[in-house]
């Protein structure tokens, strides 16, 4: 990555703070020189690529952004510019990266091993079930969880990431500041303390329509590798993941019900190449991660002998009462009873789906 001088970078952020879309500011970057010491100045000629854009440029240049730049220092906020140390390299090799980023949180995760997640914002039972399930034990074996805080899919992996004591970023379609929809303020708020928040708009610039498939292509090349948990055939995920595949990341999708609207997307992407995933191994054992297996040992002493018995039946395959009765004997009564305490114990789920699991 080429490094910019203090004083072009300041003009690109200046820029940015005044309102310049990231098409232009990619023409004013572009109109930059090399110079010695492997830096780039701007070069003043009269026109940056066009009279329309130069005359932009002398327009904003006039700007007061003065608090804007108040506020970025005030709240923390790091503005990061392409050849900046921390600008990650994953974004600035995409095809159109932001020149001008925003940040508030811990910036080395966007250094480290990463898997974007995307998926419907109205979504079954089972997305949920499968976000949870994915998420949580990628989260558990290192991978931070890249994702856009938008309702559905997106907000239950940054919430699984969490849970699982795991690490998570997200990216906006507004300025920081601004929290959309207002009822995500509270994880909002979670990431802000143990993730990252990234925006390429200024703080506070207010949600519009336009600007959610903006930052789908920062949410396509910050990841590794691109989870679609579940889509419409015509969707913002699936442009997640055509974007994430154009920039040379692996796509991965979890296959649905054929009947479901909502699993549409996802069996498509699977007929089109994308590799499809039964579980979290089938992403962490591929080469673009190699993460060993991480093997779980449940402390069973605190059980009673009747919860670690049933438990083991399910752990052999019997996963609904139906089986369990048959396999231990016990009348379904006492199934019932025993599978309430060791689900209140949150050592397992779905006793209510007819499939349960162990947790």
């Amino acid at each position: 990555m080429v490094r910019i001088s203090e004083r072009a970078r300041n003009l690109l952020l200046h820029l940015s703070l005044a309102g310049m879309s990231n098409d232009e500011l990619l023409q004013v970057y572009g109109s930059m020189d090399e110079d010695m010491g492997e830096e780039r100045q701007l070069s003043f000629s009269p026109t940056f690529g066009s009279k329309r854009l130069a005359n932009k440029v002398r327009s904003l240049l006039d700007e007061d952004v003065s608090k804007r730049r108040e506020v970025i220092e005030n709240r923390g906020i790091y503005a990061l510019v392409v050849g900046d140390d921390f600008y990650p390299e994953k974004l600035a090799l995409s095809p159109n990266p932001p020149v001008v980023m925003y940040a508030i949180g811990n910036l080395e995760l966007m250094a480290r091993p990463s898997i974007s997640v995307v998926g419907a914002r109205k979504h079954t039972s089972y997305g949920a079930k499968m976000c949870k399930k994915f998420v949580g034990e990628l989260a558990e074996r290192g991978l931070v969880i890249v994702s856009g805080l938008a309702l559905g899919i997106d907000k239950l992996a940054h919430q699984a990431a969490l849970e699982a004591a795991g690490d998570t970023i997200a990216v906006l379609g507004n300025g920081i500041g601004e929290c959309y929809p207002k009822s995500n303020r509270d994880i909002y708020e979670r990431i802000v303390e143990r993730g990252l928040v990234l925006s390429e708009y200024p703080p506070f610039t207010p949600p519009k329509p336009f600007r959610f498939p903006e930052r789908n292509r920062i949410i396509a090349a910050l990841g590794d590798g691109t989870l679609v948990v579940e889509a419409k055939e015509r969707s913002g995920s699936l442009i997640t993941a055509r974007l994430a595949a154009e920039c040379g990341r692996e796509v991965f999708a979890i296959c649905g019900n054929l009947d479901s609207v909502y699993s549409k997307g996802t069996n498509r992407l699977i007929m089109d190449g994308a590799q499809m995933v039964l579980s979290c191994d089938d992403i962490c054992q591929n080469p673009v991660y190699r993460l060993e297996e991480k093997k779980k040992e449940r402390d069973l002493t605190e059980l009673s002998l009747e919860e670690k018995t049933l438990y083991g039946s399910i752990e052999n395959g019997n996963q609904n009462t139906d089986a369990l009765v048959a396999d231990l004997g016990w009348n379904i009564t006492e199934v019932l009873s025993v599978l309430t305490v060791l689900e209140l114990k949150n050592v397992i789920t779905g006793v209510d789906s007819g499939c349960i699991e162990i947790i």
